[in-house]
């Protein structure tokens, strides 16, 4: 994050803070109650998207006045903010259709027009909060929430690491060469790897084990004709070496490794390894 985006977004926050959007309080602000906030039920805060539209945003307001007006502050990881229609370096919002809430005391907020969309829904993070008004332009919300949301389009890398491959392939996030393996063992190897995703980061990586010669895939317990995970991680870094085929459950034959990375936004990043298997009796 640059220095200039590290500024732009203290002044931000601080103007979220402080509820009060240069030009649109009124000199007759009455007091605000402790009492009065905003609840953004979508999107959570922290989410991650992967989406061409950026998502519908809805709430509810708790005020002891009711709000005329709900607007939306959209900042963007450039520092600048949406005005409904463009990006733009001034500070800027999007009114915000509002209906009265089921509970006395609340309103209803959403938007899903006038929002990113396309080439103007770039990937990377953007903060947003929630101001309310009186009819004379007041804000109502002394500490508006503020939350962060990812825009994240591109798959995660997924690497396996060991079974080897052939020094010479070098790594290209897919393997497609032979990997051999001692034919003395009667143990499938420990598999290994790593997964990387710069924006919303890795959620889950899935690990298969599939047997070629019949198109089996091992669950961790068995071989399946359905397609089963093997292993299943939650780290950049992962390893995958207990509950692997041994025994009367490993022949000799081909095999294939699989390992599904899965960021926080759905994207998946998949690689494979070829592993061929010889008993010393084949």
């Amino acid at each position: 994050m640059t220095t200039a985006l590290k500024n732009s977004l203290r002044t931000f926050i601080s103007v979220a803070l402080a509820g009060v959007p240069a030009g649109m309080v009124h000199a007759e602000t009455q007091s605000l109650s402790p009492i009065d906030s905003v609840k953004i039920q979508s999107p959570p805060d922290g989410s991650a998207w992967n989406v061409v539209a950026f998502p519908q945003v809805q709430g509810l307001v708790f005020t002891s006045h009711t709000p005329q007006r709900v607007r939306l502050f959209l900042q963007r990881f450039d520092g600048e903010y949406w005005d409904g229609h463009s990006w733009s370096a001034t500070l800027a919002s999007v009114e915000m259709d509002i209906a009265t809430g089921r509970t006395p005391g609340t309103t209803r907020f959403s938007l899903t027009s006038l929002l990113p969309t396309q080439s103007d829904l770039l990937q990377n993070r953007y903060w947003l909060w929630i101001q309310a008004y009186d009819a004379m332009g007041n804000p109502l919300i002394k500490t508006p929430a503020l939350i962060q949301v990812v825009i994240d389009r591109t798959s995660p890398v997924s690497l396996i690491t060991w079974p080897m491959p052939p020094a010479e392939e070098g790594w290209e996030g897919h393997y497609t060469p032979e990997a051999s393996y001692p034919s003395s063992a009667n143990t499938f190897p420990a598999i290994t790897g790593e997964a990387r995703d710069e924006l919303s980061g890795i959620d889950r990586i899935h690990i298969y084990i599939r047997r070629l010669g019949d198109d089996q895939w091992w669950t961790g317990q068995k071989w399946s004709g359905d397609q089963r995970a093997a292993c299943t991680v939650g780290t950049k870094e992962w390893d995958c070496s207990k509950s692997l085929p041994s025994g009367p459950d490993l022949r000799s034959g081909e095999y294939r490794v699989e390992a599904h990375a899965y960021d926080k936004a759905g994207n998946t990043g998949t690689t494979y390894l070829n592993v061929s298997v010889r008993h010393p009796d084949a």
